[in-house]
């Protein structure tokens, strides 16, 4: 069958001409020739495509026939036609060569010498920065450039041209720049020196000629405030006039040996000469063991008017002395002392200047506050401690030699105290508490207190008598009572048991504290016997356990029940039997459920349907009272049965970008309903059709199908229970194959 084709001017292209052709009899094709076209050439390719190629820069229609074969004998001829479309033909941009003068711009005409086979109109795109100088494009299509200030070197740019369809070329600019003799360049100085001294200015080391590298010195104009004359070696030695500070100026003339020449100025500053504060000694009087803020500075002057700081301090013979930012020093006696103490200072004007003075100071008495020490004592359980004055005081000190007052602060916690003013005291333990125990105090001069301190009494213990616990029991005729001995000791230690009268009507056996009591046979009515516990020190006092021998027990009685639910749901259930004697019971089970589980503790349970069953179920039971056991008694449970919705599944599949897929959509009901298939989000890039009583479904891919597509089925049920499933498309990229 005919094919068409279209490429571009100058661009062979392949054309797959098997593709639309076809034989009956299921033969594989091939090509067996191909024409020539008028305006190109065609040749045939191994993989049966046909690769034409049109004539240089030919653009239009052209034609060629192809003839197939299958092998036996049979053929047939088609035509190609191929539509060749015109493309545009770069312009041809040719370099240029320019000449100017030393800093002189020059535009340059590169347009003239610049070609265009197609016969657009050229126009300038952009121009590359030059070497040297700098190149930019005027609105008449020339480039203006301008060669570096001074610069007489080759340089060269580059600039690229447009036919207006999008083709471009790029050309090179060469630029011969013709040298001119130049002024020298004279630049501004600044000189700092201070009063009444001079300084040599080197002027000419800011100084240049573009074309001579020697110059002079040939004038230098009177400062105002001083003189400036010029030196061998190409420098102007300034001085001030004397005493003079501030600014000054003069200027210099320059030439370059060729005639030519420049002029500048030098700024001078002359800075004022420091002249050293003065500082006054200071005195002051402080406390004892009280800080002094002195303010040394207020004395203090400078002929300059410079604000004075503090830059040293000495150290006094008896106390600290610290420096502050705002002018003032802080002097501290050492501890307790009381006198006459000096210090020197040095203050500075920040310009150098510096000077020194003393402080004299006298430290007067205070009264010290006393120190009490912290203590510690042992005492013993249950027994009180006695100190004798001086007691907690044996270890404070006052040293000012006060007579001191103890005051108490904070008593035991564990305990009671009686403290004297003179320091002795009395401490009584609580009664069984032994351990760490702590108070209180301080002693006062009777002007100043001391800070509190701690006391701290070690209680040691001793062994306290352990407790036998009494009880009182009851037991049956003719049946074992197991009975556990308790007791209690303050120590914590272990107890061990020992009985000390057995029992009148009945006998023990095991081993203490676990004794099991059995009255004599056909015994009813009150026993008891003795016991005392023993901490392995001392034994307690005896402890009686009484016993009441009840009659013999009769079995209890359990009661049948029947229990109503839903499917899957919980329900608690509460196991009943009765005692003729009301003693307590406890619940065995003893066939559990066959379509559940109990949990909890009997008889409080809970029972829990097997997932989705609905139907009879039960469990059988049966109550002790200690001693016998109850009939057996069964729980009937009735569960109803409520609908589920149905249970889909998620799917995925693979089909050929032109192909479908057909299939079942999945999905099972618990409760085995009739079920209804409905697709509720449509695919993306894909169509779906269904049967909705079957599930059946066939998918067919879209032409632009990117490769993956999803769509959501419901299922529901009888009572419109539904759940959701999702079916995954993902395409096959295989190519197809060859015929």
């Amino acid at each position: 069958m005919a094919d068409a084709a279209a490429t571009s001017e100058d661009t062979a292209v392949s054309i797959a001409v098997l593709a639309n052709d076809s034989d009956v009899d299921g033969d594989t094709l091939f090509v067996s020739g191909v024409g020539t076209p008028a305006h190109g050439s065609a040749v045939t390719n191994a993989n049966g495509t046909i690769t034409y190629t049109p004539a240089p820069n030919y653009a239009g229609p052209d034609s060629v026939a192809y003839t197939i074969g299958d092998g036996h004998g049979g053929s047939a001829t088609a035509t190609i036609s191929v539509t060749v479309t015109a493309v545009n033909d770069p312009p041809v941009a040719a370099d240029d060569v320019a000449t100017t003068m030393e800093d002189t711009a020059v535009d340059v005409v590169v347009l003239a010498n610049d070609t265009d086979v197609d016969g657009d109109t050229l126009s300038l795109t952009g121009v590359g920065p030059a070497a040297r100088g700098t190149a930019v494009v005027n609105a008449n299509g020339t480039i203006h450039y301008t060669p570096a200030p001074n610069d007489d070197a080759a340089d060269s740019f580059t600039y690229t041209i447009t036919d207006g369809h999008g083709a471009t070329a790029t050309a090179t600019v060469r630029l011969t720049v013709v040298a001119v003799d130049d002024d020298p360049v004279a630049s501004d100085d600044v000189a700092t020196t201070a009063e009444d001294t001079a300084v040599i200015v080197a002027v000419l080391s800011n100084d240049h000629d573009p074309d001579s590298p020697v110059l002079s010195l040939t004038g230098v104009s009177t400062p105002a405030h001083g003189t400036a004359l010029i030196n061998a070696n190409g420098t102007i030695s300034y001085t001030p006039d004397a005493n003079f500070n501030g600014a000054d100026a003069f200027t210099y003339t320059l030439e370059d040996g060729g005639g030519h020449s420049a002029t500048a100025r030098v700024s001078v500053t002359v800075a004022a000469v420091n002249d050293s504060p003065a500082a006054l000694g200071d005195a002051g009087t402080t406390a004892e063991d009280t800080a002094l803020s002195i303010s040394v500075l207020a004395n203090d002057t400078d002929v300059d008017g410079d604000s004075l700081s503090i830059s040293g301090v000495g150290s006094p013979g008896h106390g600290s002395a610290l420096a502050h930012a705002d002018g003032t020093i802080t002097y501290m006696p050492a501890s307790n002392y009381v006198g006459t103490d000096s210090f020197i200072y040095t203050v500075s004007d920040g310009h150098g200047g510096t000077a020194t003075a003393s402080v004299s100071l006298t430290v007067t008495p205070v009264n010290d506050a006393p120190v009490a020490a912290a203590d510690s004592y042992t005492a013993t359980e249950d027994t009180m401690l006695t100190v004798a004055a001086p007691g907690v005081q044996s270890n404070d000190a006052d040293v000012d030699g006060d007579s001191l007052t103890t005051v108490l602060v904070q008593g035991p916690t564990h305990g009671t105290l009686t403290l004297s003013a003179a320091g002795g005291f009395t401490y009584t333990p609580a009664p069984n508490v032994s351990g760490v125990d702590t108070f209180t105090y301080k002693v006062t001069d009777g002007i100043a207190d001391s800070a509190p301190v701690v006391v701290t009494i070690a209680v040691q213990p001793v062994n306290d008598v352990p407790s036998a616990v009494a009880k009182s029991l009851i037991a049956r005729q003719n049946v074992v009572l197991p009975i556990v001995l308790t007791g209690t000791d303050a120590d914590g230690d272990a107890l061990s048991y020992q009985v000390t009268t057995a029992p009148a009507h009945g006998t023990l056996s095991g081993t203490t504290p676990n004794l099991l009591y059995m009255p004599n046979a056909g015994y009813a009515g009150m026993d008891s016997f003795t016991f005392v516990a023993d901490d392995g020190i001392a034994n307690s006092a005896p402890a009686t356990v009484q016993l009441q021998v009840m009659g013999a027990s009769r079995p209890p009685e359990a009661e049948d029940q029947s229990v109503l639910l839903d499917e899957d749901t919980s329900i608690d259930v509460t196991l009943t039997a009765g005692d003729p004697e009301g003693d307590p019971l406890t619940f065995t089970i003893v066939t559990p459920p066959s379509h559940g589980t109990l949990s909890g503790v009997a008889p409080n349970l809970i029972y829990t349907p097997d997932p989705n069953y609905f139907g009879d179920d039960r469990f059988v039971f049966r109550a002790n009272d200690g001693v016998n056991d109850s009939n057996d008694a069964s729980v009937e449970l009735w569960i109803f049965g409520v609908n589920d919705p149905p249970v889909v599944s998620d799917l995925a599949f693979t089909v050929a970008p032109d192909g479908s897929v057909t299939d079942q959509l999945q999905a099972v009901d618990p409760d085995g309903d009739w079920i209804f298939y409905w697709v509720t989000v449509d695919p993306s890039f894909g169509t779906v059709t269904f049967d909705p009583y079957t599930g059946e479904f066939t998918y067919v891919p879209n032409p632009d199908n990117p490769g993956y597509d999803t769509f959501t089925y419901t299922v529901f049920d009888w009572e419109s229970q539904s759940n959701d499933g999702i079916v995954t498309i993902t395409l096959d990229s295989l190519p197809p194959q060859s015929p």
